[in-house]
């Protein structure tokens, strides 16, 4: 009877450190400001391994996710963490010595912080090219679901609700914010 008495409580006292864990991680990340191209809070792009995120965020669910980087050989392997709005991409670049290296994050609901110049999901794409200019590249995709509608500056990618009507697209909202690092680098 002790020792089911001392399970109980061990489980109960492990299951409040990692809920604190936790908390402590969101309350983190929710005071950071999303860095294009470099990263948000502990999480480093083309630094953090899977090891670091882990200890930061605890364990991702995993997506299957198959693919590969253009014109790289290295494979995507991608966590996602619904309750605090965030997708690690990490890629395995196919060598035995090397760690899966933290490539992109994805930021989505309930996430509700934003980039140093206060874009955050709900920010209109006028904001967003009031507050950085042109995009350098913007694209409108037809996917089951509707439109896929992006623009991207260096190191972040800002993809719009579905909206197929050309004349609201300057009214349309954030619904994700990605950002990347440089593919070559490990």
């Amino acid at each position: 009877m002790r020792v089911v008495l001392l399970f109980i409580c061990l489980f109960c006292i492990s299951c409040l450190t990692m809920k604190t864990q936790t908390i402590q991680t969101q309350t983190d990340l929710q005071s950071q400001n999303i860095i294009p191209g470099k990263g948000v809070g502990k999480l480093i792009l083309n630094e953090s391994n899977k090891v670091d995120v882990e200890k930061y965020l605890g364990k991702g669910k995993k997506v299957k996710y198959i693919g590969t980087f253009s014109n790289h050989s290295s494979q995507i392997i991608k966590f996602v963490y619904p309750n605090i709005g965030i997708e690690v991409e990490y890629s395995n670049l196919k060598n035995p010595k090397s760690t899966d290296t933290l490539k992109t994050i994805r930021f989505k609901a309930p996430y509700n912080l934003g980039t140093v110049e206060g874009i955050k999901l709900g920010t209109t794409r006028r904001e967003v090219e009031n507050y950085l200019g042109n995009p350098s590249s913007s694209h409108y995709e037809k996917l089951l679901k509707g439109m896929y509608h992006a623009i991207s500056y260096n190191g972040i990618e800002f993809v719009f609700d579905n909206n197929e009507n050309p004349a609201e697209k300057m009214d349309c909202k954030v619904t994700e914010i990605i950002i990347w690092g440089s593919i070559g680098k490990n």
